[in-house]
């Protein structure tokens, strides 16, 4: 019996299935937004990841006898709805001294919606700043956007805006990021730098949009 949790993305048009990573869009409709595919809802646990076929929950204590347990984050929920931008694949940042994990770019999703994103859900975003993560060795940074629709979003440009609109959020965000995985007997992860502004981050999408189309 298959027990992992999976998520199949259907095209509204022809109701066929579509890959999340190779079908939906970085451009999003709106000019200058991103297309941001949600995976793990805010306040969320479970970790749910995109991969060519479909969403679906990572898997723990795999062997050739057992399909293993799923995954959930024991150190807590993250702060904000997390995704990745689709047809992305992160390469090393200019500058950085490590390689990119060669996976979608990660985004985190500032949204007021109602109701709440959820996994599968396409949301248009704002790229705002990127938070320079190492985890195992390469580099994997973390977008920080928000959504176009929401009551704040034409007031955001930039990091400091971010901090001015949601003070403390970058801080929790970083901390999260660096010592989630103490709580699964893993050692920490670490920041290359400082929080990267808006046009660094728009740079690294860019690359790594590149990257998959020339993957």
């Amino acid at each position: 019996m298959d027990l992992v949790k999976r998520i199949q993305l259907l095209s509204p048009t022809t109701l066929h299935a579509i890959s999340p990573i190779n079908d939906i869009p970085l451009q999003a409709l709106v000019d200058g937004a991103k297309n941001c595919l949600i995976e793990i809802p805010q306040h969320h646990t479970a970790k749910m990841e995109a991969n060519e076929e479909d969403i679906r929950q990572d898997m723990i204590n795999m062997s050739p006898t057992s399909i293993g347990t799923p995954r959930f984050y024991k150190y807590g929920p993250i702060p904000l709805a997390y995704g990745s931008f689709p047809q992305t694949k992160f390469v090393s940042p200019r500058g950085s001294a490590f390689p990119g994990d060669a996976d979608p770019m990660d985004c985190l999703c500032i949204s007021d919606a109602v109701p709440a994103p959820s996994t599968g859900d396409v949301v248009q975003v704002k790229p705002l700043c990127s938070i320079p993560l190492v985890d195992c060795g390469e580099s994997d940074w973390k977008c920080v956007a928000v959504d176009i629709d929401h009551k704040l979003a034409r007031l955001m440009d930039d990091t400091e805006d971010v901090e001015a609109l949601f003070p403390g959020l970058l801080n929790r965000l970083k901390r999260w990021f660096v010592h989630y995985k103490v709580a699964e007997g893993k050692g920490l992860n670490s920041l290359e730098g400082a929080i990267r502004g808006r046009l660094e981050t728009e740079r690294a999408l860019e690359a790594a949009h590149k990257a998959w189309e020339e993957r």
